[in-house]
C-alpha cells in the first residue's frame, strides 16, 4: 500500500511539471508576439537595419483604377488630333533688323551737322536687333502668315519648319492696320498646311487651342476657351478680337488658334499683361477677317480696301431718340472730290444702312465699306432731318495715308 501511494504521488508531480513547463512555454510564444510589433522584422534569421535592401513596405490593397469617363476620354483625344493637324504647319519666324539710329546709344543722326563726322563715329556702328515670333502655313507652296509687328522693319527673316529645315524668307505683303503679313519660302516640295473655320460660328465658350513658340519654346500647345467676342482694344479701325484664356505668351504672336475641330478660326496677336507674360487674357484677329488680308496680300502684295470720303462718329441715345432711330452712324464731315460728297452725303445725315445692311456702330460701318469692291455701286441710306433718303455711292479706294487729307465742309446743295 505505502508503495502504490508513493507511485501515485510521483505520477502526480510528474503531470505537475508537465503542466508548468507547457504553460511556461505558451506565455514565451504569447511575449514573442507581442514584442514582434514592436521590433523590427527579420529576413534569413538577421534583423533588417533602417536603409536596408529587404525593407518590406506597407501598401494599401490592390484597388482597380477608375476609367475616365467616355466624354472626357473624346475631349482629350479631340486636343491630341488638334495638335496632330495644327504643329506640323506652324513655323518659328527670327528676325534681324537695324537700330532706326545707325549710331545707336541714343544719339541722333541730327547731330552729326553739328559735331561732324569724326565725333559720330565714337559711337559705333549700326546695331541689330534680334526678335522672334510665331506663324503657320496657308499654302503648301509656302506661304505663311504671321504678324506685322513680328516682321516690321526686319532686314532678314528667317523661318525654322517642324522638321528642323530652316529657309529664308521673302516678305509678300503687309497690313499694319489689321497687324497681318505674308511670308513665303522656297521648300522645293509641298508643305503642310492649315485649313480655315468660319470665326462668324464660333461662339463664346467653345474649346479653342493656340500653337506657337512663347520665349522661344517651339511648337507649344495651349488650350482654353473662347472668353469674349468683338473685342476692340485700341489698335485701329478694325478692331474685333476673339478674346481667349489659352495661354498666348511673347513669342506666340503670329500663330494659330483653333477650334475643337482642327480648323483656324483666329491669328494670336496680342495680350493683356501687366507683367509682360501670360495673365489669361489673350487676343486673336478672326480668321473671317484674316482670309480676306491674306488673299489680297498674295494677289496684290497689298491690301485695297473702299472708300466713301467721310469723317463719322457714334450716335449717343438722345440723338437717336431725337432723330427717330434705333442705330446708325453720325457724318461729322464730308471730303470734296470723294465718294459720299459726289454722291450727296451731307454733314449731320445719319447713315442707318450700307449696301442693303443695317448699321449700329462706327466699326460696323468702317468693316462693311472696306470690303466692298472697288467700284461696286452700293446704296447707303440716311436719315436726315425728318427724311430717309437712298443715295447711291461708288465707292472708291482707301487713300494711303489719310492724314494728308483735308476736311472740307460742302455747302449746301
Amino acid at each position: 500500500m505505502r508503495k502504490q501511494r508513493g507511485n501515485a504521488s510521483v505520477a502526480v508531480l510528474i503531470v505537475a511539471l508537465l503542466l508548468v513547463v507547457a504553460l511556461g512555454a505558451l506565455i514565451v510564444v504569447a511575449q514573442r508576439g507581442a514584442l514582434n510589433k514592436f521590433l523590427p522584422k527579420t529576413t534569413a534569421g538577421r534583423q533588417v537595419e533602417p536603409g536596408d535592401a529587404g525593407v518590406t513596405l506597407k501598401e494599401a490593397p490592390a484597388t482597380p483604377r477608375a476609367k475616365p469617363s467616355t466624354q472626357l476620354t473624346e475631349l482629350q483625344e479631340a486636343f491630341v488630333e488638334i495638335a496632330k493637324l495644327v504643329k506640323p504647319a506652324v513655323v518659328n519666324i527670327n528676325t534681324t533688323s537695324k537700330n532706326t539710329n545707325p549710331h545707336g546709344y541714343g544719339v541722333p543722326e541730327e547731330f552729326r551737322d553739328f559735331f561732324g563726322d569724326d565725333y559720330m563715329e565714337h559711337f559705333g556702328p549700326p546695331q541689330e536687333a534680334q526678335a522672334m515670333g510665331s506663324g503657320f502655313i496657308v499654302d503648301g507652296k509656302g506661304y505663311i502668315v504671321t504678324n506685322n509687328h513680328v516682321v516690321q522693319g526686319a532686314s532678314d527673316i528667317s523661318v525654322a519648319l517642324n522638321d528642323g529645315r530652316t529657309f529664308k524668307a521673302k516678305l509678300v505683303g503687309t497690313d499694319n492696320k489689321t497687324d497681318l503679313a505674308v511670308l513665303k519660302i522656297e521648300a522645293g516640295k509641298e508643305l503642310p498646311s492649315v485649313t480655315f473655320g468660319d470665326s462668324d460660328a464660333i461662339n463664346v465658350g467653345e474649346w479653342v487651342v493656340a500653337v506657337g513658340n512663347p520665349f522661344g519654346l517651339e511648337q507649344t500647345v495651349t488650350a482654353g476657351i473662347v472668353s469674349a467676342k468683338g473685342r476692340s482694344i485700341g489698335q485701329g479701325p478694325y478692331d474685333d478680337f476673339i478674346q481667349t484664356d489659352a495661354a498666348i505668351n511673347p513669342g506666340n504672336s503670329g500663330g494659330p488658334l483653333a477650334d475643337i475641330d482642327g480648323n483656324i478660326i483666329g491669328v494670336n496677336t496680342a495680350i493683356f499683361s501687366r507683367s509682360g507674360g501670360y495673365m489669361g487674357i489673350g487676343f486673336a484677329i478672326p480668321s473671317n477677317m484674316a482670309k480676306k488680308v491674306i488673299k489680297q496680300l498674295i494677289e496684290k502684295g497689298e491690301v485695297v480696301r473702299g472708300w466713301l470720303g467721310i469723317a463719322i462718329g457714334e450716335l449717343k441715345p438722345d440723338e437717336m431718340k431725337k432723330r427717330g432711330v434705333s442705330g446708325g452712324v453720325a457724318i461729322a464731315d464730308v471730303y470734296r472730290g470723294h465718294p459720299a460728297y459726289e454722291a450727296g452725303i451731307l454733314p449731320g445725315d445719319v447713315i442707318v444702312e450700307f449696301d442693303g445692311k443695317k448699321v449700329d456702330s462706327v466699326k460696323e460701318l468702317q468693316r462693311l465699306v472696306a470690303g466692298t469692291p472697288i467700284g461696286k455701286s452700293a446704296d447707303v441710306v440716311v436719315v436726315r432731318g425728318s427724311t430717309r433718303k437712298t443715295l447711291k455711292v461708288e465707292v472708291a479706294k482707301m487713300p494711303d495715308d489719310l492724314s494728308t487729307l483735308e476736311r472740307h465742309m460742302p455747302q449746301q446743295r
